[in-house]
């Protein structure tokens, strides 16, 4: 296992501020800050960010035992407001992880979210190595500190999550609009991610209140196909609240092509998975209540999803009365809609 590796070292001398403890599977995530030294043959830009991959090698060498035989390669450079660059990192022995670094105006804040959001009881089951209802939190094992012209970077390092993510489908989706098999996994995908999702939202609290992503837009999620497995990264933004903030951050923002087809194959597929969670009996009361605390949520945040807005609200508005004629006037179930789609049709009695 990936994290198993990181037992082996006992100290980074001289490189870290403190010795690094063993980190065990099931212990929790360490919040410790350890401060690294850039030497002359690690080359930054600057921005005080790494300008090759060589130079994060030999980075990762500082950590003796921790990355064996590792192999460097940079990520995107399309990226967030919080993230400075990113790189993929597997090692010899096939365990792979990620380094981000954070922007360092935000990065003292962002650790001290993502650690209070880890240490919630309800979580505990939830978080990788551990997964609950097929469903996991990435959390960083380590952050990493330097120092460049006398600003600090701070990099955190997580386990790489299987899977693909959301908004690298939706990208196929806009590359290969008619493409069958693209369908078939965002059908797959999104249905997964709704019978996930109300899994968990009931396991640990009500759709009224409970434990929330805060930011589940579709770079944050990770979709295996082949084990159904759902992942939720950057989770500095969980906290308290309603279903209404995940289903119209997630249908509202970071978006692409959010069009009538894409609405048309993702929300039944995503409803259907959420609704089958519950008793057939309650799954028309449940959809109204749902749709509720979105219409609740998008009154509250009139600007999220940008320009396109309104124009994304009445595509969905229009996919979600649609939805409504069959599960409150003609009383389909999340078991009959979830059939009208052949893509669904092997998974309807797996997430039961």
């Amino acid at each position: 296992m990936l994290v198993g590796n990181l037992k082996s070292f006992s100290a980074i001398v001289f490189f870290l501020c403190a010795p690094l403890c063993a980190i065990e599977m099931e212990s929790s995530l360490k919040k410790d800050i350890h401060v690294v030294e850039i030497d002359a043959s690690m080359h930054l830009d600057d921005q005080g960010y790494f300008a090759d991959t060589k130079s994060v090698h030999i980075l990762l060498q500082k950590i003796p035992g921790a990355f064996p035989s590792p192999k460097v390669r940079r990520l995107s450079k399309k990226l967030g407001k919080c993230t400075t660059q990113l790189f993929d990192i597997t090692c010899g022995d096939n365990t792979a992880y990620i380094l981000k670094g954070i922007t360092p105006a935000l990065a003292h804040d962002e650790i001290k979210r993502l650690e209070r959001a880890r240490r919630l009881e309800q979580l505990t089951s939830y978080i990788h190595p551990k997964s609950k209802d097929r469903l996991q939190f990435i959390f960083p094992l380590m952050y990493l500190s330097y120092l460049h012209l006398d600003e600090e970077h701070i990099m955190a390092i997580l386990v790489k999550a299987s899977g693909t993510s959301l908004k690298s489908l939706e990208r196929a989706f806009n590359n290969q609009p008619d493409n069958k098999r693209v369908h078939t996994v965002h059908s797959k995908a999104y249905y997964a991610l709704g019978a996930t999702l109300a899994h968990f939202y009931t396991e640990v609290g009500t759709l009224d209140k409970t434990i929330v992503h805060g930011d589940l837009n579709i770079g944050n999620i990770l979709y295996d196909e082949h084990t159904g497995l759902i992942t939720l990264i950057d989770n500095e933004a969980i906290r308290e609240s309603h279903i209404g903030r995940e289903i119209g951050t997630l249908f509202l923002t970071g978006l692409r092509t959010a069009d009538k087809a894409w609405y048309s194959l993702t929300i039944p597929s995503f409803i259907a998975g959420f609704l089958q969670t519950f008793p057939e009996n309650e799954q028309a009361s449940v959809f109204l209540h749902a749709v509720s605390l979105f219409n609740k949520w998008t009154e509250e945040n009139i600007y999220a999803g940008g320009k396109n807005r309104y124009q994304r609200l009445k595509l969905i508005n229009a996919e979600l009365e649609n939805l409504k004629t069959k599960i409150v006037d003609q009383k389909a179930t999340a078991l009959s809609i979830a059939k009208e789609n052949p893509a669904l049709s092997a998974l309807v009695t797996t997430y039961t």
